[in-house]
């Protein structure tokens, strides 16, 4: 895993690497955030917490 990382600061540079943890990290706390604060959504797809 840290090879990985280190491979994808390599390649996009450090500016492109922080930029897509930014972007993974918006996507998880948007998916949390849905899945939190609308159940009907956790009910639906039968998401257990």
């Amino acid at each position: 895993m840290a090879r990985d990382t280190v491979n994808r600061i390599f390649m996009h540079g450090l500016k492109g690497f922080v930029f897509g943890t930014f972007v993974s990290a918006r996507q998880f706390l948007t998916v949390y955030y849905y899945s939190h604060f609308f159940p009907g959504i956790r009910k639906k797809y039968d998401l257990k917490l």
